[in-house]
C-alpha cells in the first residue's frame, strides 16, 4: 500500500468554502516555492495562470495534502521530568504517516495502540484480541476522555458515524464508570458468581506486585511493562467494558510503553 493510494475523501461530504480556499492557497504557495527553487518551470512565465505541468503538480500536491489530513497519526515525545516513569511528560512533536497502519478502522474503545521509536512504529494489543476479531485503532479521544457528542463532532471530518459499542451504548467517561469489582451487573462479569472473589484477589496480588516493582529504583522498563500487562490480563478475566479499571490500566500500559 502506497501513500498515494490512501483515502482522501475527495468529492465526498459537504466541504465548506473556507476549507477549500485554505487548501488552494497552500497549493499555490507550494507551487511558487517549487518554481523559486527551480524544481519546476513555468513555460508561460505568467504568475496568474498555470501551464499543464504546474497544474499536474498542483493536483498531486493537493492529493497528498488530503491523504495526509486523513491518514496521519499524532506523534509524541517522552520528556523525562522525574525519577519515576509515570512522572514523565508527553509532548506533541508532529504527525507521522504509515500506509499500512492507516488502514486500521476506528473504535472509541480500541483494542490496539501505537508507539513510535525513531522511524519505526510498533503496534501492540491493549486488550485480548480473539481469533477473527477486527483490530481497531482510535482517531479521536477515547470514550473515557471525551463525551459522545464531542467524539462524533471530531469524527465528522472522516465522513462516517461511529457505531462502536461505546457509542451505541453511550458509555460514560472515566469518572462515571464503575470502579468496584463487587456488585456489578451479571453481564459485566466474565466469571461465574462463585469465582468472582478469587479472581478479584488475583487482581489485587497483581496490583501489589506492580506497586512493588514500580517503587524499586532499579526496575527495568520490561519489568514494569510486564507487571502492568499482568494486571490488565487479570482484570479482563473478571470484568468487561465499560469499567474504570480496564480504562485506567490500558492507559498505564500505553504510557509505560
Amino acid at each position: 500500500m502506497s501513500f498515494n493510494n490512501l483515502v482522501t475523501h475527495d468529492g465526498v461530504g459537504c466541504k465548506q468554502a473556507p476549507e477549500l480556499m485554505m487548501q488552494a492557497h497552500v497549493v499555490v504557495f507550494l507551487l511558487r516555492l517549487l518554481k523559486k527553487l527551480q524544481y519546476v518551470t513555468d513555460t508561460q512565465n505568467n504568475n496568474l495562470e498555470l501551464d499543464d505541468e504546474l497544474t499536474l503538480v498542483g493536483r498531486v500536491l493537493h492529493h497528498f495534502m488530503r491523504a495526509a489530513f486523513y491518514n496521519t497519526h499524532e506523534i509524541t515525545e517522552i520528556e523525562k521530568t522525574g525519577d519515576r516513569w509515570e512522572n514523565n511528560n508527553i509532548r506533541r512533536i508532529g504527525r507521522v504517516t504509515n500506509s499500512s497502519l492507516a488502514l486500521i478502522n476506528h473504535s472509541c474503545d480500541p483494542n490496539y495502540r501505537r508507539v513510535s521509536d525513531g522511524v519505526t512504529t510498533y503496534g501492540f494489543a491493549c486488550k485480548p484480541i480473539g481469533k477473527g476479531k477486527e483490530i481497531s485503532d482510535i482517531y479521536c479521544k477515547p470514550f473515557g476522555s471525551a463525551p459522545l457528542q464531542d467524539r462524533h463532532r471530531y469524527l465528522q471530518k472522516y465522513n462516517f458515524k461511529c457505531e462502536c459499542p461505546a457509542c451505541t451504548n453511550n458509555w460514560p467517561d472515566l469518572a462515571g464508570l464503575p470502579s468496584s469489582l463487587e456488585g456489578l451487573p451479571a453481564k459485566l462479569y466474565c466469571q461465574p458468581a462463585n469465582k468472582i472473589d478469587s479472581q478479584a484477589k488475583r487482581i489485587q496480588r497483581a496490583e501489589d506486585n506492580f506497586t512493588k516493582i514500580s517503587n524499586k529504583r532499579d526496575s527495568t522498563p520490561v519489568e514494569i511493562i510486564n507487571s502492568i500487562v499482568t494486571v490488565l490480563e487479570e482484570v479482563h478475566k473478571l470484568v468487561r467494558q465499560p469499567h474504570q479499571m480496564i480504562v485506567y490500566w490500558e492507559n498505564q500500559l500505553h504510557q509505560a510503553l
